[in-house]
């Protein structure tokens, strides 16, 4: 019985492009509450019910934490200054996906401050939004900005033997060991050039084609199945040659993009 198609993974690409949405939003929420304290006087003016020496003697009152607030009530303007560069800081390191984990960490400190200073008796608990905030930054923390799409043959493990002398490699980029795609078989890999999933097949000894693992009928991943020798989409049963990459079953119109890919002297794989 023939083998079933396995997609090759894109968990990587997927997970950094799923994260865009949040990391856009706590981004710009954090740039902008940043800015807003700095360019709004009230915010340094004791004598406003919306300043931070405000704020802090409220929460003095009412904070469970209050202990630990009082002693802050002298120094309210550095503290508010010191919060607002924060709060930059974090939504720019957020959007940009500079020292993505730090930031995170940053961003989970300060709400979970104004959580436990500001809106910890907000009833029901969800009305309260420093609460979701704190959660929100937990997958950025877990996660940073999404993993590293490093692009490295998966079916095998074994270690590449190191060439018995030294030799030019080809141009382009290693992607992994030769000996990682046995013969029949496939490994999947991310192009390095685009950040598709991409897909490498060893029809037979010492041949090797590889094609963008991105279907252009729907955009789903594609497989290769041993059995039928054929590149199989596992959404709508799109099939494409394996050897061109060319449109075999619809309902997909169009093929496979071609990649050009070399086996090195030194063993390793190169696409460019």
């Amino acid at each position: 019985m023939a083998s079933k198609p396995v997609p090759a993974s894109s968990a990587p690409y997927l997970l950094g492009r799923a994260l865009l949405p949040l990391r856009a939003f706590l981004g710009f929420t954090f740039c902008f509450a940043g800015l807003q304290k700095l360019a709004n006087p009230r915010f340094f003016d004791a004598a406003d019910p919306a300043s931070i020496q405000s704020q802090l003697a409220g929460a003095a009152r009412r904070s469970p934490v209050h202990a630990l607030i009082s002693p802050l009530a002298h120094v309210a303007v550095p503290l508010g200054v010191l919060i607002a560069f924060g709060e930059l800081a974090v939504g720019v390191g957020t959007l940009l996906g500079l020292r993505a984990r730090l930031a995170a960490a940053g961003g989970l400190a300060l709400s979970l401050m104004l959580f436990l200073t500001v809106s910890f008796h907000s009833a029901p608990y969800y009305t309260g939004a420093d609460i979701v905030l704190v959660f929100a930054w937990t997958p950025l923390l877990l996660a940073g900005s999404g993993p590293a799409q490093t692009a490295t043959a998966r079916p095998s493990h074994r270690a590449t033997a190191r060439p018995r002398q030294p030799a030019k490699a080809p141009p382009g980029t290693a992607i992994g060991p030769a000996s990682g795609v046995p013969v029949g078989q496939a490994a999947s890999f991310t192009d390095p050039a685009t950040g598709d999933p991409s897909i490498v097949i060893r029809p037979s000894s010492g041949t090797f084609v590889a094609f963008d693992a991105v279907c252009p009928h729907a955009g789903c991943t594609v497989g290769y199945d041993p059995g039928q020798k054929v590149i199989v989409c596992p959404c709508h049963g799109s099939q494409f040659n394996v050897g061109t990459g060319a449109v075999e079953v619809g309902p997909a119109t169009a093929g496979l993009k071609k990649l050009r890919i070399t086996e090195g002297p030194n063993g390793q794989l190169y696409v460019t």
